[in-house]
């Protein structure tokens, strides 16, 4: 009887972590995603949108180091205009981030949400209201 132990070591994962900024006439983009050979596992695309229109959608086939990607685009700017960045690896995963020139970053938005357990007790309330009903009318009849 022969036994064999298989490793698989699981390399992709998404990039962890997205910086941007304005640096000398240049928006930066600093990409955090580690790798162990940054010319086989890599950002492969950055897409960058400048008030809702996207103005660069570019492709790498490496990453600047092992650490991330960090990438300065010479584009015009001033105060209010906003910047979203969509990244993505080579082996699989994004990461996306925005920003508003002079504020900082963009507000997180998120689909309009109950706080707390209050959409659990509406769906008891709601639940005890219809049996008391169905409870009443057959009472009734």
């Amino acid at each position: 009887m022969t036994s064999s132990i298989f490793t698989i070591k699981t390399k992709a994962h998404s990039p962890n972590m997205i910086n941007l900024g304005f640096n000398a006439g240049n928006f930066n983009v600093l990409i955090g995603h580690e790798v162990e050979d940054p010319n086989i596992h890599y950002i492969d695309l950055v897409q960058v949108s400048f008030n809702g229109s996207i103005v660069l959608n570019t492709t790498y086939t490496n990453q600047t180091s092992t650490s991330g990607a960090d990438y300065d685009y010479p584009l015009a700017y001033s105060t209010g205009d906003i910047f979203e960045v969509y990244a993505t690896c080579n082996e699989g995963g994004s990461i996306t981030g925005c920003i508003i020139c002079g504020v900082g970053s963009c507000p997180q938005s998120s689909g309009p949400e109950i706080p707390g357990y209050l959409g659990f007790w509406l769906i008891i309330g709601f639940s005890i209201i219809v049996s008391i009903a169905i409870t009443y009318k057959k009472i009734r009849h």
